[in-house]
């Protein structure tokens, strides 16, 4: 990030009593950041994508200085919200609205003892939640099913995998062709 506007300067700094009294000096060095840097800050969305538990943001590679992460979206029912995260996880949005866009920003401290948090602008992100729930297939079961051949590895069980190499078999048999599915809730 750059720096270029960040400048050194010395303060001293007294304590005031409700009386007026003041301290012995304490003085010490701090940098002062400026618009330059605020400007540069940004923290970009790698993914977005939406399961059962909501909606889910995935964060770019770290930025330098991100302390964390907040999120404007609108639930289902149409309450607009904020959730706010660490910079160390994703972002899990609850009762996401499908097919809504979402605001974001990161907030960014430029040295460990700064005092002050410096914001990012608020950002939209272009492409809406999907329409489409993905659900999560590890805890789901296949418990029947029509037929199957599993001579070769194609069990009913491939339609739970997401290798698209490896998939359900049947034997010569009339269709339809149906599977049973324990989805886990």
């Amino acid at each position: 990030m750059p720096l270029a506007d960040a400048k050194g300067y010395n303060f001293t700094v007294y304590s005031t009593d409700v009386h007026g009294n003041r301290s012995l000096p304490a003085t010490g060095f701090g940098t002062s950041y400026g618009a330059m840097y605020e400007s540069s800050l940004s923290q970009p969305v790698s993914r977005v994508s939406l399961s059962e538990e909501g909606g889910l943001v995935q964060w770019a590679v770290k930025a330098d200085g991100l302390f964390s992460n907040e999120v404007r979206y609108r639930k289902n029912g149409g309450l607009d919200t904020v959730v706010t995260t660490l910079a160390d996880s994703n972002t899990l949005l609850p009762n996401v609205q499908t097919g809504s866009k979402m605001t974001y920003r990161s907030s960014f401290l430029p040295e460990p003892t700064a005092v002050d948090t410096f914001h990012s602008n608020w950002w939209e992100y272009a492409t809406p939640f999907p329409l489409e729930i993905l659900l999560d297939k590890t805890k789901m079961l296949a418990l029947s099913c029509s037929s199957e051949d599993v001579g070769d590895g194609g069990g009913m069980q491939m339609i739970l995998n997401d290798n698209p190499t490896r998939y359900w078999h049947v034997r010569n048999v009339a269709h339809p062709h149906w599977v049973i599915v324990d989805m886990g809730k």
